[in-house]
């Protein structure tokens, strides 16, 4: 009697938890519609640089000499925060484990065992990992990806004719009853003759944040024409 009842009230919580993931997407779907990034901005100093968001977009947008940067807040939700803990942990018990096979003179089964103790490591401490910041130069893009509380992956794009932006909002499969928003994909892809380059990152935005910047990435890699891109 008590198992069935224990089942019937984890039914109930799993119902209850989907419902509110499907409101967490409905409503964030509702409040922020895609937002054009020449209509929700002024102009700056230079066609490179980020435009000045309107004040409804709360997006931080510092500039300096050299370079433009739009800056993003990277939190992580409280599971991710576990994750990367436990991650911590895999890496300490990993160089546990490969000081004992030195100790002892093992071989490679051993060491085997330790690389897979390594990708799991690096699995976890990679969880909940985002961008934390994008900087806009006369010919690069420079992304900043934070991770494991803090730690930082940094890549830089060179502008080019073949670069391109692509971006969307998480969909309700991919959320969890910690999300308060879905966060947001973008997807910069460097396009080739037969292979094309493409890499995911995910960002704390919303709908209206996200469409906005990924139009002021277009917008920038096409700037008034200014630089010839097939150069």
């Amino acid at each position: 009697m008590l198992e069935e009842t224990s089942d019937i009230v984890k039914g109930i919580g799993a119902v209850l938890g989907l419902v509110s993931v499907i409101g967490v997407y409905l409503d964030a779907k509702r409040k922020h519609p895609d937002y054009h990034y020449n209509e929700h901005s002024e102009a700056n100093s230079d066609a490179w640089r980020w435009r000045k968001p309107n004040t409804d977009l709360a997006l931080n947008v510092e500039d300096d000499e050299q370079k433009s940067s739009l800056y993003i807040p990277a939190p992580l939700l409280f599971f991710e925060k576990v994750l990367v803990v436990f991650g911590y942990a895999a890496a300490l018990g990993t160089l546990a484990i490969y000081a004992m096979f030195i100790s002892r003179g093992s071989g490679l089964p051993d060491y085997f065992i330790g690389t897979i103790f390594i990708l799991l490591s690096w699995a976890l401490l990679r969880v909940g990992s985002r961008v934390s910041s994008i900087s806009l130069y006369p010919e690069k893009v420079v992304v900043v990806e934070s991770y494991a509380f803090v730690l930082k992956h940094v890549v830089t794009y060179r502008r080019e004719k073949k670069l391109h932006f692509i971006g969307k909002s998480q969909s309700v499969f991919e959320l969890t009853i910690d999300h308060k928003e879905p966060d947001y994909k973008l997807i910069i892809e460097k396009k080739g003759f037969i292979f094309s380059n493409k890499k995911r990152w995910i960002l704390k935005v919303n709908q209206s944040q996200g469409s906005w910047l990924v139009e002021g990435l277009e917008c920038w890699r096409d700037y008034a024409g200014l630089v010839d891109l097939n150069k």
